[in-house]
């Protein structure tokens, strides 16, 4: 006691002088007297600045350690705290992992280590550290692991070694039945192996099982073992597991999995076959498809080494290949899906049998199309249509004509999809099918919407949604949710819409197809999302998909959506990104899902940049794709483009005096005009699917008075109304920005431009609509408009939201009372401002001009674009107010125009300034 006294007084004299850690690494190889004296630490320690800490492994402690007595006691005391240290979350070890290379590490890398070493730091360091691609258990480790197994007993290290085949958990029949040993010997060996911290005795599913402390444990005693050990040892696990009889629902999978992992390592090829074909097809109906993609690359992978004698009955290996095909397309391994479905189609002789010819095919189509290759989907599908002539109705068939019509539907041919979807139905109903009734009925629904029966489309697909859900079929399940929401914001049922596609990602997300269907479903939300004006979290939606490397379809997609919202948002070098390579993937694609949205992107991209007769090439070519489909929706817009496209080419035209090139360009927009009024007129006016075409005409046709060189405010009026209708935020924006330019370029009363302008202005701000607000503030800058103090939108990439420093005087002061622009420059802070918004103008290289001027004259224009007075010209250049007097009189002449604001405005349209 007086040792343990003065020892505490030291401490207590050390502490004085600043506060004591003392810290006792691996209690659990500690002595008594260790233990003792920290225990009197514990219980006499009272106002020493004094911190014990004390660290030792659970691990090491068996039944009888001594440390276990020693710990009750600690918790008793005061002011002793026991601190559990949890194994590392995953987010930890990537973060370990870091600190250790340097680098961010593969995702893929963290999830095998996190695997083998179950969150143990040290284990996780020796791993990484080894650096072996193949991560092999590192010699230095191994030799850690297996001296705790070395100071078993003969009988306790055997029955470790039989475990350690059964896998880090094995049950206790499964364990007795392989290793063959009497229970009260299998008795005394597992005691000490839990007594010894090797074996920790759990309890799973109703089952008594043993796992191994460590990962890391049973991959270092299954190691040590030698080959022959192994492949007997493998062997009777198989042979105590078909022994078993097989459960039933997910244990099922794992029960055939585990057989046909032994049997492999056992090299019993044949029973291997039979078990990995057992286990996909378990986890498939339970929508495990990873692990039935998994199970069936190893069928694949056996099936020529068993003799064909021995292998199971009533299989083929186009069956397989073709099963196979199916759990790729779930996991969104389209490409691996793909090959094996061709391979599914070579493999098979279709004269003897055209019925399963045809439907070999339709799953080959079906992966083409999410692959992306819409015209060799449609062209193998034509096939199959053709081997199904003159053969009796069965539902094999009404499966191929199902998908079939589905392919057509998505390509707009929605006549001949609406009959072969009707045929499809038919023959289902005939043979009892439900499957192809369900997805024959999720085509219907989009195919007659698209013919404009809104109610007859919905009725199908919440028939079609029924269905699939009573009987669980992911692809059909996954289509109806995401054509019902599709046909909804066709029809204008914009609420109802988002709440179909948040369902379907939930539902995809708890079947585990987030990657795939959940990703579409997400797409399909953040189109809705855009339309109701709520972009943050459509971004946020696109954003969450963007993180998984979409495959397929489902990348493209995306894509249709993420592209053109980031035209709208300014963010001009993802928008070039995106639909870029959107317009290489709709080559093969041919849907007018996915080349309506990818070419209107692209239209305003290029209008957005100044590049006028690139988005009139690009307006042209998507009007000349979608005729070959019957989507009215997309012809509409796509028309509608290209009217707009069509003022800003007249604009040009005029600018350049050229009278011949203005004729062809009015022509050719009135003649998209009346094309675009005689699809509207196709629609039936009750259809909620009119509404959109119908705004598109109405906006056509105030553009159509700009195209003809005469604003019309009233049309643009109509324009407002027709998207206030429809409750679209953003568009309802654009319209009122375009009536106020449409007002002053008339000469009507500028107070209602000014109020449309800041209604336009905040709505654009609220959005985050980067180039449209900067085109108002600049628009407002020219014509001396007011906005009055708002919060302003960088119009650059992304469309961050700023404050404004101050007001604007030069666009407030009339209002305000202050002085007169001519009379006011702005301060410092009022220069940053606008020059951050990007809408400042910005002069164009002179080669590029459609119109002549002098260096002079350029910058005379710019400042006058910024709404300038001759006096505030003449002062900024260093000339008299006679001489700006003559340089924007000269510039007027040279524009043919008859004022300054229509000057400004001209000028950034044909791109002289931007």
């Amino acid at each position: 006691t007086r040792v343990f006294e003065g020892f505490l007084g030291l401490l207590n004299r050390l502490g004085e002088r600043t506060p004591v850690v003392l810290i006792l690494e691996d209690m659990h190889w500690a002595d008594r007297s260790t233990r003792d004296v920290v225990a009197f630490i514990a219980r006499n320690v009272r106002t020493e600045r004094l911190l014990v800490l004390a660290t030792f492994r659970t691990d090491e402690l068996h039944r009888r350690h001594p440390l276990r007595p020693w710990l009750a006691e600690m918790d008793r005391a005061r002011g002793v705290r026991r601190v559990e240290l949890e194994r590392l979350r995953r987010d930890e070890l990537a973060a370990q992992i870091e600190a250790i290379t340097g680098s961010r590490p593969d995702a893929n890398l963290v999830d095998a280590v996190l695997r083998r070493s179950d969150g143990n730091p040290f284990y996780a360091e020796e791993i990484v550290a080894a650096g072996d691609e193949r991560m092999r258990l590192p010699e230095t480790l191994r030799e850690v692991l297996l001296a705790r197994a070395g100071t078993l007993s003969d009988l306790a290290r055997d029955i470790l070694d039989v475990a350690s085949v059964g896998g880090r958990v094995v049950d206790h029949e499964l364990l007795a039945g392989a290793s063959a040993r009497p229970q009260e010997e299998l008795g005394i060996g597992l005691r000490e192996a839990v007594s010894g911290q090797l074996l920790v005795a759990t309890t799973q599913d109703g089952l008594e099982t043993y796992s191994f402390r460590h990962a890391l444990l049973q991959e270092a005693v299954y190691d040590d073992l030698l080959p022959n050990d192994r492949r007997r040892l493998h062997a009777a696990f198989a042979a105590a597991l078909a022994a078993r009889p097989a459960p039933a629902g997910a244990r099922a999978a794992v029960h055939h999995a585990a057989l046909a992992h032994h049997a492999s390592a056992a090299h019993e090829t044949d029973r291997a076959l039979a078990g990995w074909l057992s286990a996909a097809r378990a986890s498939m109906e339970t929508y495990a498809a990873a692990e039935a993609a998994h199970a069936y690359d190893r069928a694949l992978d056996l099936w020529d080494v068993v003799d064909p004698g021995r292998r199971p009955t009533g299989v083929d290996l186009p069956g397989i290949l073709h099963e196979a095909a199916a759990a790729r397309l779930l996991t969104g391994d389209f490409a691996t899906a793909r090959d094996l479905a061709e391979r599914a189609v070579a493999q098979f002789d279709p004269v003897p049998d055209p019925l399963r010819a045809a439907v070999l095919r339709a799953r080959l189509a079906r992966v083409s199309w999410t692959q992306g290759d819409g015209n060799r989907a449609l062209a193998v599908l034509e096939d199959a249509s053709d081997l199904l002539e003159g053969l009796p109705p069965t539902a094999d068939g009404a499966r191929v004509l199902a998908v079939l019509a589905g392919t057509l539907m998505l390509r707009g041919f929605a006549e001949r999809a609406t009959s072969v979807a009707e045929e499809s139905i038919e023959m289902a109903r005939s043979c009892g099918a439900a499957g192809p009734e369900a997805h024959a009925l999720a085509t219907l629904g989009v195919s007659v919407t698209q013919l404009g029966d809104c109610a007859r489309g919905q009725r199908a697909l919440r028939d079609a949604l029924a269905l699939a859900k009573t009987l669980g079929e992911p692809d059909d399940l996954g289509r109806a949710y995401a054509n019902l929401s599709s046909v909804l914001q066709i029809c204008g049922d914009l609420d109802g819409a988002l709440a179909v596609s948040l369902d379907g990602a939930d539902w995809a997300a708890s079947i585990g197809m987030a990657r795939t269907y959940g990703a579409f479903h997400r797409s399909n939300a953040a189109s809705t999302l855009v339309e109701l004006g709520r972009w943050d979290e459509a971004r946020a939606l696109l954003a969450s998909s963007e993180s998984m490397a979409l495959p397929g379809v489902v990348a493209l997609a995306w894509a249709t959506q993420a592209g053109p919202l980031a035209v709208m948002t300014g963010d001009f070098p993802a928008a070039h990104r995106i639909l870029t390579t959107a317009e290489t993937a709709i080559e093969r694609m041919g849907d007018a899902q996915f080349t309506g949205p990818t070419l209107h992107g692209l239209v305003d991209l290029a209008l957005a940049e100044g590049r006028v007769e690139d988005a009139a090439r690009f307006a042209e070519d998507g009007i000349d794709r979608l005729d070959a489909t019957e989507d009215a929706n997309f012809q509409a817009l796509l028309r509608a483009d290209a009217v707009r496209v069509g003022a800003e080419q007249a604009a040009r035209a005029r600018a350049r005096r050229d009278a011949r090139e203005l004729e062809g360009i009015v022509a050719s927009g009135r003649q998209r005009l009346e094309e675009l009024r005689a699809i509207v007129d196709t629609l039936p006016a009750d259809s909620g699917m009119a509404g959109e075409p119908s705004a598109f005409l109405v906006e056509a046709i105030a553009d159509a008075a700009d195209l003809e060189g005469a604003a019309d405010p009233d049309a643009w009026s109509a324009a407002v109304a027709a998207w206030v209708s429809l409750g679209r935020p953003y568009r309802i924006a654009w319209a009122r920005y375009r009536q106020a330019q449409a007002i002053v370029s008339t000469g009507r009363p500028r107070g209602e431009a000014e109020t449309l302008l800041r209604e336009a202005h905040s709505a654009a701000v609220k959005l985050g609509a980067g180039p449209l607000v900067g085109a108002i503030e600049g628009f407002a800058r020219r014509a001396r408009l007011s906005l009055a103090p708002l919060a302003s939108v960088d119009s650059g990439p992304g469309g961050v939201v700023r404050k404004a420093a101050t007001p604007n005087r030069a666009m407030g002061s009339r209002m305000e009372g202050r002085a007169e622009p001519d009379q006011t420059e702005p301060d410092e802070a009022e220069r940053a401002g606008m020059e951050g918004t990007g809408t400042r103008p910005v002069l164009v290289a002179q080669a590029s001009l459609p119109v002549a001027l002098t260096e002079r004259e350029r910058e005379v224009l710019a400042l006058l674009a910024e709404g300038y007075t001759n006096r505030r010209i003449a002062e900024t250049l260093f000339i008299s107010e006679s001489t700006a007097g003559v340089h924007v009189s000269n510039i007027l002449g040279k524009l043919g125009v008859a004022s300054r604001v229509e000057a400004a405005a001209v000028a950034v349209r044909i791109g002289l300034v931007s």
